[in-house]
């Protein structure tokens, strides 16, 4: 792929939260489509939105701390925003943006008026859930579910030394039982974070 290819990809995602072709609609891998949205929006969320000070830090802002914030609780995806639709194309282009250090559009939030310390994401939250996806070897299978950004990351993070201890059993050929033990919780668990949370490692 030459840097034109990738100037082009590039461009593409500065279209991500705001494009309309496929605003509230998810495709899939398996090709299916299902109209799909948080909800209405709450009249509390549009009163905070428009008594809000939007910022935004020119200085940007580490994969470290957006990662930490979404587990943490302290950035809020609200209840207008559209689902998560990014196919695995665009998470992979946004992940070379980062690496290759090319510049990528601003996040927008806003304090939430109630709670002092929490940031609502008024724009950026594809982005944001690509980068979580991303750094967490996760995949969507299907986004019909509200993320729990903490739940996730215990799961994925419980299922992933499971994967190391089964690896370091079987390279040093250890108790057969012991490594079909951990395969079958390690099983249990990926079922747990696909159906509840439409994910996969």
């Amino acid at each position: 792929m030459n840097i034109n290819e990738l100037i082009k990809q590039q461009n593409n995602l500065i279209e991500d939260d705001m494009s309309d072709q496929d605003a509230g609609v998810i495709e899939n891998d398996d090709n299916t489509e299902e109209t799909d949205i948080y909800g209405p929006v709450k009249f509390d969320d549009i009163n905070s939105l428009l008594d809000a000070n939007v910022t935004y830090n020119t200085m940007g802002i580490q994969i470290v701390s957006i990662l930490n914030n979404l587990e943490n609780g302290y950035f809020v995806i609200p209840g207008f925003q559209r689902r998560y639709v990014w196919k695995k194309e665009k998470v992979a282009y946004l992940a070379l943006s980062i690496i290759k250090n090319f510049p990528i559009p601003p996040l927008y939030l806003y304090i939430d008026p109630t709670s002092k310390r929490k940031q609502v994401v008024l724009d950026g939250q594809q982005r944001m859930i690509a980068i979580f996806l991303y750094f967490n070897e996760l995949t969507y299978v299907r986004s019909d579910n509200h993320i729990n950004f903490k739940e996730v990351s215990i799961l994925n993070r419980e299922i992933r030394e499971l994967e190391n201890k089964k690896q370091k059993l079987e390279f040093e050929s250890a108790m057969k039982k012991e490594v079909q033990a951990i395969g079958k919780e390690i099983k249990e668990k990926s079922a747990k974070l696909l159906d509840t949370y439409g994910m996969k490692r």
